[in-house]
């Protein structure tokens, strides 16, 4: 297993009685470790020369944050060969490669060596085992992540891509042969595939299904109308849950997911303004809260001024990964919450606390905005609109918006078999009203299924705003 997963060998147990602080220290040390093995990388060992940087003054955190470079996408992808990004320029360790996942418009990727891979499916299985008890009942993973993702793990796996007649299939043929299944993909095929399944008279709940989202976020509004498609309580998690999870093509799939502790913490806080307001900031839409292993990844944000969260910097805390990512920009908007910090805000409520004692990452989506003389409005405010409780049947989410001479211009796709009305529009201007900076003047246009201007085939990331 690869360095970085200082995992105890009873698997996640361990974590539930470890020191939150002295995790957190691990992971510091970890990424220390991984920056000085990355000078091996022709790539960044030419980048800390340019920035006049000598590796052997960051010998402490204070001096990585202060001194070791921020790095964007376009700044190592799109400038070096893989050959250059690679540790000692060596590609024949490589034995899976990650197309990025289409955010921006330079290409990336993740160069995964065997070790690598299979210190990634571990993760997975412990993950999905604390979660839903998927390696101790007999499972089934329905990936259906597009442009051939493949989840990686131990347990029954069907990777059925985004086609939903072939996820119809393999739900009907091996139903009665698994106690639980577990759907994964993006959100918005998710939605397609389990409303097709409603039409189709398929019982969502008499499969045990549960959901795990992930690629791009997945608002609160929509995990309870999933909820609801395969008749769970979303605040009454027993063994079927809907949650996300979060990786980086770059280095693995999964790298932060959800638990029952932060569903049920978020859940709260969509009701509680000041628990929103304590964990979150001044938002009115709730972001993801994921718990995240600092042994493997380390995070950091950097500020934002007059804003709550930060911008999302990672590092790839293996020494020995086939391409080093030191200081990383992701593009996503966080706030790190300590884990004791998390548990003290729980426990003031009457909530159980996340059972493993790790450090917790909010995200509350990518950095990427229309910018208005109201303020910044974000994809993720029109998405809680869109997928309010009385909305969310009428559109399948997908949508595009600008700004247009001080407005913001929203084209909006229906959902099969639904038609605009002006009680419809009424209700989506008064969602829309709610989760928008206050002021927002919005103009927008209700596309008929199939009708709808730009490519949404659900094989790639859609692009929302133009």
């Amino acid at each position: 297993m690869a360095a970085s997963l200082a995992i105890p060998s009873d698997g996640l147990k361990g974590l539930e009685s470890a020191d939150p602080g002295g995790l957190e220290l691990d992971g510091q040390r970890a990424a220390l470790q991984a920056f000085h093995s990355a000078v091996s990388s022709p790539a960044y060992a030419k980048i800390l020369v340019e920035a006049g940087l000598d590796p052997r003054k960051v010998d402490t955190m204070a001096a990585f944050e202060s001194l070791v470079p921020v790095l964007s996408k376009e700044q190592l992808f799109g400038r070096f060969s893989p050959l250059e990004l690679c540790r000692e320029g060596r590609f024949d360790r490589a034995a899976a490669i990650l197309p990025s996942s289409g955010h921006g418009n330079s290409f990336s990727f993740g160069l995964h060596t065997r070790e690598e891979l299979d210190a990634g499916a571990a993760m997975t299985d412990l993950m999905m085992e604390h979660v839903l008890r998927a390696c101790s009942r007999k499972t089934l993973i329905i990936n259906s992540y597009p442009m051939g993702v493949q989840v990686r793990s131990k347990v029954a796996t069907a990777n059925t891509g985004s086609n939903v007649k072939v996820a119809f299939d393999v739900v009907r043929t091996f139903k009665g042969c698994f106690e639980q299944m577990i759907l994964i993909g993006m959100p918005l095929f998710i939605k397609h595939l389990l409303e097709a399944g409603v039409r189709a008279d398929l019982d969502w709940g008499s499969v045990n299904a549960s959901l795990v989202t992930g690629g791009e976020n997945c608002p609160e509004n929509l995990r309870r109308y999933f909820c609801e498609l395969i008749g769970i309580e979303p605040d009454k998690i027993v063994d079927r849950l809907v949650g996300s999870s979060m990786g980086l093509g770059e280095i693995d799939l999964n790298l932060f997911h959800e638990t029952r502790e932060t569903i049920n913490i978020t859940l709260e806080a969509v009701a509680d303004p000041a628990l929103r307001a304590d964990l979150f900031g001044d938002v009115e839409a709730c972001p993801r809260l994921f718990l995240y292993y600092p042994s493997r990844t380390h995070l950091e944000t950097l500020p934002v001024e007059g804003r709550p969260w930060g911008e999302l910097v990672i590092t790839n805390a293996d020494p020995q990964a086939a391409i080093p990512l030191i200081r990383y920009r992701t593009g996503d908007r966080a706030r790190i919450i300590p884990h004791r910090r998390l548990a003290e805000l729980a426990e003031k409520r009457g909530l159980e606390p996340p059972a493993l004692r790790l450090p917790a990452v909010a995200v509350y989506g990518r950095n990427s905005s229309a910018k208005l003389p109201s303020g910044e409005v974000y994809p993720e405010m029109i998405q809680e609109a869109l997928f309010s409780p009385p909305l969310c049947p009428f559109f399948t989410g997908y949508f595009r918006a600008w700004e247009d001479a001080g407005a913001l211009r929203v084209d909006v796709e229906l959902a099969l078999n639904c038609a605009s009305d002006p009680a419809l529009e009424d209700k989506l201007t008064a969602f829309l009203r709610r989760y928008l900076p206050q002021s927002t003047a919005v103009k927008f246009k209700l596309w008929n299924w199939g009708k709808f201007p730009y490519l949404n085939n659900y094989e790639q990331k859609f692009p929302y705003l133009g």
